[in-house]
């Protein structure tokens, strides 16, 4: 049985192994609407998207499917779990086997490009996809998408509706603007070299730090109260795509985790409090592959004198003394006030005596 859309709006049937010429059976009529593709799944059920929905047929009954919103439906597929991969304008959807909506890929989450044009599977149950920003595959082994553009041999990053087949013996096909790749997925393999990345400039106050050492050599760095205002420049040893190296860093001490940023290769920290830091930086190369222990610099920020330990025992030395000091003076002040006090009664006892003999 082949099906094929009849007037845009309906799909029909008509049986490809009578040998006769048949009149097509009308499957689906859904007037008003423009059907853009279709699948059949692994259990016989027809998929087929429109400019606004998603429609599958359970028995002889034509349903919509209650995605979030209206989205134009570009092409779908099924994994090897049996999960329905819906490709749009606006991402990938993915229905398990009892259609429920179990996940939305979008450019905010995991996409390179969520304008969707052909998805195909290959031998290994991975997901093919083409955009308008190259291809992408979700690999089902580990649940992460790997992104490809025209920098890994493309004809260009911009592909078309329609334009993907897969070949009977696992080859793909995916057809854009400049022309058609192909490919057999197990041939695809990723850069397999972890980059090595290296300091190429330290700045303090945006002027470059004087040293005696190159950069890369530096692995400690000691400064005072004063000087606490750095920057740093980095680059990953990793040609293949440099283009397409990412990196990360962060400032043990300070940052929480990890700050990816892209392929920039600039790091900046102002007005760093007194005290110990270690700065690490680390890169991926053009295939995502992240090297296993990144590139570290031990800062030391010097307090000032006031902060050091020595000075705050010696001040708490300086407190006791005067403390004591105050105390002493306070016992000698009412020492002495007995002192005369005992003297003036003495005087006066002699007086009263004095005067009784007379």
């Amino acid at each position: 049985m082949i099906y094929t859309n009849v007037g845009e709006h309906a799909i029909c049937s008509f049986d490809a192994t009578s040998g006769t010429e048949i009149r097509p059976r009308i499957v689906v009529d859904i007037t008003g609407e423009i059907i853009n593709c279709g699948y059949i799944d692994n259990v016989g059920a027809l998929w087929f998207g429109t400019m606004n929905c998603l429609y599958y047929m359970e028995g002889n009954k034509c349903q919509k499917f209650p995605l979030p919103e209206l989205v134009h439906i570009k092409s779908i597929n099924q994994d090897r779990n049996g999960r329905m991969w819906i490709g749009s304008v606006k991402g990938i959807y993915v229905i398990d086997s009892n259609k429920k909506l179990v996940q939305h890929y979008s450019e905010n989450n995991m996409l390179s490009s969520q304008f969707i044009y052909g998805i195909l599977r290959d031998d290994a149950g991975n997901m093919w996809f083409s955009h308008n920003k190259g291809l992408s595959v979700y690999r089902a082994s580990s649940g992460i998408f790997r992104h490809y553009t025209k920098d890994d041999g493309l004809q260009s990053n911009e592909f078309n509706t329609g334009a993907y087949f897969k070949a009977a013996d696992g080859e793909l096909f995916f057809g854009g603007i400049a022309g058609t790749n192909s490919f057999y997925p197990q041939e695809v393999q990723d850069n397999p070299h972890a980059p090595v990345t290296v300091i190429t400039n330290i700045k303090l106050f945006d002027s470059p730090l004087k040293t005696d050492s190159a950069y890369w050599n530096i692995r400690s760095l000691r400064f005072s109260y004063l000087q606490n205002s750095l920057s740093f420049e980095f680059a990953a040893l990793e040609y293949t795509n440099p283009k397409n190296n990412q990196y990360a860093y962060m400032m043990e001490g300070i940052d929480k985790d990890w700050i990816n940023v892209g392929d920039e290769r600039f790091a900046r920290y102002s007005a760093l409090p007194p005290g110990n830091y270690v700065f690490k930086v680390k890169a991926a190369n053009n295939d995502g592959l992240w090297q296993e222990q990144p590139t570290t610099i031990s800062i030391s920020i010097v307090p000032p004198f006031w902060q050091q330990w020595w000075f705050r025992i010696l001040g708490g030395l300086l407190v006791i003394l005067c403390l004591s000091g105050i105390i002493i003076w306070i016992q000698r002040v009412r020492h002495r006030r007995e002192i005369r006090a005992l003297e003036l009664r003495q005087k006066i006892q002699l007086e009263r005596e004095r005067i009784s003999r007379d």
